[in-house]
Order: C-alpha cells, then structure tokens, then sequence
C-alpha cells in the first residue's frame, strides 16, 4: 500500500472513530434529556408488554454502545474475527424492536385491520431474514487487510458488506416507512371530521412524531444505499451505524410522547381514532397504554361540567 492510500485509509478510520464517539454522546445526551418525561409518563400505570416493548428500545441500544467501546479501546484481530456478525445483528435486533412498536400503534388506529397487520408482520419478517443473511455471509467473509500499523487510526474492525443483502435489506426497511407514514396520513385525513374545534387530538401527535421518524430514518436508509453503491468500504457502515442510535431514540420519544399527550388534559381522543378507546357516560375516554388511563374529552371550566374551551356556565 503506497503512502497516498495509506494516507487516505488513515483518514476514513479516524473519521469513522469520530462517528463512532459522537454515536454515543448523541445516545447519551438524547437519554438524560428525556429521562424526566420517561419517570414521570413511560414507567407509570400498570406494567404491560407494550411497556417492555419500550424498554427494550430505550436501553437495548446501551448494548451497542458498549460493543462500540470495546471496538473504539480493545481492538486486536482476534476480536474482529470473532464479533463480525455482531453489528449486523445489532442492527437487525434494533430496526425489529423500532417496527414492532410502530406497527402496534399504526395496527390501533386502523381499527385493528388484519390485512394492514398482515403486510406490516411479513415486512418485519423479511427484514429478519435479511439481517440473519447477512451477518452469516460477514461472518463467514474475510476481515479487510490493513497494514500493521501501530496507530489508532488502524485499530478497527472493518469488513464487507454483503451488498446484497444490505441493498434488500435497507430497501425493505424504506418501504416499511412509507407504508406506515401513508397509513397514518390517511388515518389522519379520515378523522378530520370527528374532531372538536380547539381541542387537540392524540391522533395529531402520532402525525407529529411520525413525520419526524419518516423524515430522519428514511433519509439515513436512503442515504445507507447511497453508500453501499459510492463510499469506500471503509466507510460504508457510517449510515447503519447512525441508523442504530437514531431509529430507537426517534421511537423512544414517539412512545413517551404518545403516553405524554394521554394524559395530559387538554390532549383528548377523537371519537374514531383508535378502536381501543370506549367514551364513559361521564365523559371520559378510557384507552390502554400500559395500564388504564381516563382522559377528560372537555376540559373542566368553573361548574364541573364537561365544556369546549371558551364556553360560558
């Protein structure tokens, strides 16, 4: 390897440890920023499996965190050769949790239609076998040759890709986000209708959180493809590895926020919005979000009584 490529390998490295540190001061700072909303909404009311399902996408990218330490402060051979699968695998284990959560809430708001359900599990299924695909072909492929350098900036694991496999994989991963922003779109555009003037819907924060998700995790695959096709191997990973810590803090968020606007009083259900919300006769709306919740549809004036705001006793 003459000088120049030497140089140039050099700087993709030392590029992809900047990425790498920055990853998790990112996840780190995102997590103590949002640590009071997740004590004072996530972990109140009755534990549920949709709450470990939050957990499990607020902490498992912790693991990956940790795995990235090791890759940035222990590198050797023999621990690349032995953990090439690993980010794969992450990244697969990541991108399923994230879905899944989504899929539920986009499963609740239309009315639990198994056609929609069927297509959003199959989606996710078939993201699985490419994951597994894929870290089986880069576990069984050989580690990029780099020179034996006693420098930082040469101490990592890099491999191929199996490009393939990603390719089918982040496109997978792409249609799964349009499908769900076109589902909650529509949903939204139907319950226009079914809503009091002034009155904020629940409904309207999942538009919000997930336009937010549409717009920063396809751009990341979009751009994860991108790379498969022009970036040099040794920086191929940059986008899957944004896409790790991204995809379960823009879901972590999605689902506290979602807890959040059920509980506070002037968030209120539409009447349609979602088929597990029944209206009390006292003008509640009863929904289940880890236990269950009672969310007045008017807020309280001066008698009591439920009434829109601005209304007079």
């Amino acid at each position: 390897m003459d000088v120049a490529a030497l140089t140039e390998t050099g700087g993709l490295l030392f590029a992809t440890k900047f990425l790498l540190a920055s990853l998790q001061f990112l996840w780190l700072y995102d997590y103590l920023l949002t640590l009071g909303d997740e004590l004072q909404y996530a972990w109140q009311g009755r534990r549920s499996w949709v709450f470990a399902l939050f957990v499990a996408n607020r902490y498992f990218p912790a693991v990956y965190i940790l795995w990235l330490h090791f890759v940035l402060f222990h590198y050797s051979q023999s621990f690349c050769l032995h953990t090439k699968w690993v980010p794969v695998l992450q990244s697969n284990a990541i991108t399923t949790l994230a879905q899944i959560a989504v899929s539920l809430r986009v499963y609740a708001i239309t009315h639990k239609n198994t056609t929609i359900g069927g297509i959003l599990v199959l989606q996710i299924a078939a993201g699985i076998c490419f994951g597994i695909f894929s870290a089986v072909e880069i576990g069984l492929g050989p580690l990029q040759p780099f020179p034996d350098i006693n420098l930082d900036e040469f101490k990592l694991c890099i491999f191929k890709l199996w490009r393939v496999g990603q390719l089918a994989y982040y496109n997978l991963a792409m249609t799964f986000d349009v499908i769900v922003f076109l589902i909650i779109a529509i949903a939204a555009w139907k319950e226009r209708t079914h809503r009091y003037p002034g009155i904020p819907s629940i409904l309207d924060t999942i538009v919000r959180d997930a336009t937010k998700y549409f717009l920063l995790i396809s751009s990341v695959h979009l751009l994860s493809v991108l790379f498969v096709f022009v970036a040099p191997v040794d920086i191929q990973l940059f986008p899957p590895m944004v896409n790790m810590v991204l995809v379960p803090v823009m879901t972590s968020r999605l689902m506290v926020s979602l807890k959040k606007a059920s509980v506070e009083p002037e968030a209120a259900w539409t009447l349609q919005s979602m088929n597990n919300t029944t209206l009390a006769r006292d003008g509640t709306v009863r929904f289940a979000f880890g236990g269950l919740q009672e969310i007045p549809l008017y807020p309280t004036v001066t008698d009591g009584e439920g009434m829109l705001p601005g209304a007079t006793p």
